[in-house]
């Protein structure tokens, strides 16, 4: 699959910290967060948006979920406020065509990096996965174990830990909030 038929999901697990020491609006954040990479998705030359959807999650055990289909609907969330929580766990999933997996993430991180800049907020990205077909990434000899999905790629990268095997090439991650990856980044 090529161009605009390609999809490859992406996920990420994100720690999303406000500098003023609290969420005032989390919803709103998380929202202006769905639509702005919807925009930037877009114009890196996704075909169509399939669904950014995210789980939330305050250290309180308060949660929502926030979803979107369209940039013309915009993003909804759902669930409880999650008002004055110190910080927040997102679990993002982003299924859009014309794009591959670590275009999205480029994108994603791109996304992340302008709203840190905006003062919305600081954050890490604590886990980050892409599933690409076999033919566009090939483990290298000694690759041995299952990724329990036929077909599929899976890439895992933790934060701050070195990678439990290498798989031959660098996605020049960079962890956000002024942390340094584990490639070598400054």
């Amino acid at each position: 699959m090529t161009g605009r038929e390609l999809i490859a999901p992406y996920s990420v697990r994100l720690r999303l910290v406000p500098p003023q020491g609290a969420f005032a609006e989390p919803q709103e954040d998380v929202c202006g967060l769905l639509e702005e990479l919807g925009r930037r998705t877009e114009a890196a030359g996704a075909s169509l948006i399939g669904h950014l959807k995210c789980y939330v999650e305050s250290p309180g055990g308060e949660s929502f979920h926030g979803s979107l289909t369209s940039l013309r609907a915009g993003a909804r969330c759902r669930g409880e406020r999650a008002q004055g929580a110190a910080s927040l766990t997102v679990d993002l999933t982003a299924l859009v065509y014309g794009l591959s997996g670590d275009e999205v993430e480029a994108v994603t991180l791109a996304t992340l990096r302008q709203m840190q800049e905006q003062g919305r907020f600081e954050w890490e990205l604590n886990h980050a996965s892409t599933l690409e077909p076999e033919a566009a990434c090939e483990p290298p000899a000694g690759h041995d174990h299952d990724h329990g999905q036929e077909g599929h790629h899976h890439h895992a990268h933790e934060h701050g830990q070195e990678h439990g095997h290498e798989h031959g090439h660098d996605h020049g991650h960079d962890h956000g909030g002024g942390h340094a990856g584990h490639h070598g980044e400054a």
